[in-house]
């Protein structure tokens, strides 16, 4: 653990992270050499603080990042890493509310990235819904008890991840990742007004589609639309991303059209190398 403008190894006793769950974070893939897609990252954590009001010091932070960059690169020998980068509201008071601010604690935490697949995955139906909450739907914020549940009830079935979906069916992700379905040479990716985290590579894919390199919509999707669709993939920012290959034990479709996401991808990782 790294805690930026300290010698400390653990959080304060009072981290409103620890505390309240007050806090945002990102999860990003260090390539070896660099954080890859950090624009994305760091665009979506400045837009969480500003939601939710958390004081964020542009030149603390980019401090902060470029001590990590040098450490990662004397430290991992070119091997490629998950990071999290965590900005916790830091204030002097006791209690929910926050008041006066001071500079955020900013946390880093390193591991082992996951090994990298083409093959598809076999994807479980989460019992456990996700709960409304437009106020903080899309933010990656610390809160993930919901997640945490419905992952540990997936692996009792003998799953390593679930789509999860809310009160009325809809599908919003999985316990990790964003949903895309196929449909009619159409991709469709549930809107994320109500709950879900809006992920770095889904924006990369919206934004590749407004660009005109597939035809994309964000929307309400069902289970059953996921079991009828061509085809369905999920994506993250540590795995890329990856076909499905069934859910809940019903078969899926496949199609080229997968494929062409991933190449366009592995060319776009290859330009931000640059």
């Amino acid at each position: 653990m790294l805690i930026h403008g300290s010698e400390r190894k653990a959080l304060a006793p009072n981290d409103r992270a620890a505390l309240y769950g007050d806090a945002l974070f990102e999860t990003l893939l260090w390539s070896g050499t660099h954080f890859v897609f950090a624009s994305f990252h760091w665009h979506r954590l400045f837009s969480g603080a500003e939601r939710l009001k958390i004081t964020m010091d542009l030149e603390l932070f980019q401090a902060f990042i470029a001590d990590i960059e040098a450490k990662l690169k004397l430290q991992t020998a070119g091997v490629p890493c998950a990071v999290r980068i965590s900005v916790h509201r830091s204030v002097r008071v006791r209690g929910y509310g926050f008041g006066e601010q001071l500079n955020p604690e900013l946390v880093c935490l390193v591991n082992k990235a996951p090994v990298l697949t083409t093959e598809s995955i076999a994807l479980g139906l989460s019992t456990i819904q996700l709960a409304r909450q437009p106020v903080l739907a899309g933010l990656k914020h610390v809160n993930r008890l919901e997640q945490v549940l419905a992952t540990q009830a997936l692996a009792e079935q003998g799953y390593d991840d679930g789509v999860m979906c809310i009160d009325n069916g809809h599908v919003v992700c999985t316990t990790r990742a964003n949903v895309y379905a196929l449909i009619d040479d159409v991709w469709h990716t549930p809107s994320l007004n109500e709950a879900g985290v809006a992920g770095t590579r889904r924006a990369w894919f919206l934004q590749q589609g407004a660009q005109g390199c597939w035809a994309v919509e964000e929307g309400s999707l069902t289970i059953e639309q996921l079991y009828k669709a061509d085809a369905v993939m999920i994506s993250n920012a540590l795995r890329g991303f990856q076909g499905v290959a069934s859910i809940n034990g019903h078969h899926l479709s496949s199609s080229v059209r997968l494929e062409q996401v991933r190449q366009r991808y592995a060319v776009a990782l290859a330009a931000d190398s640059r």
